[in-house]
This record gives C-alpha cells, sequence and structure tokens, in this order.
C-alpha cells in the first residue's frame, strides 16, 4: 500500500499501490474515495512533476481503454 504518483488526463495524482500485474505491464491502485483501477506502468510518474500533485479525484479515474477486434473469421 505505498503511496505512488499516477498520470492521468484529469492531472497527477497520488494513490495506494495495491499490486504490480507483471504480466499485463500494469499497476493497481486505489483511489481515496476506495475504488480500485488499473493502470499501464507508463503512467506512473517517478521523480518530481510539473504541475501539483492532487489527493483526491474530482472525478472518478476512467476505465483504461481497452481494445477489441471486431474481426470476423
Amino acid at each position: 500500500m505505498a503511496r505512488i504518483k499516477i498520470r492521468v488526463s484529469a492531472g497527477v495524482f497520488e494513490v495506494s499501490l495495491i499490486r504490480v500485474i507483471e504480466e499485463a505491464g500494469s499497476v493497481e491502485v486505489l483511489w481515496d474515495r476506495g475504488i480500485k483501477r488499473e493502470f499501464k506502468w507508463g503512467s506512473v510518474v517517478f521523480g518530481s512533476t510539473d504541475g501539483p500533485v492532487l489527493q483526491k479525484p474530482s472525478e472518478v479515474a476512467p476505465e483504461p481503454e481497452r481494445k477489441f477486434s471486431t474481426r470476423c473469421f
């Protein structure tokens, strides 16, 4: 439950790390409101940020985009 920073479209937020999912190249985090989300490693912010780090998002974190194939065989 270490605190890490995640960059999303609404800004950079400090969240609690639940687990690292190596197979998927992602992390599962817990927002301060108790909502779990999964983000790719590229969303994790290491080091300092240019802007403020927020504690609680004003909106629920968006679900990560999932790409589906619509091809028929």
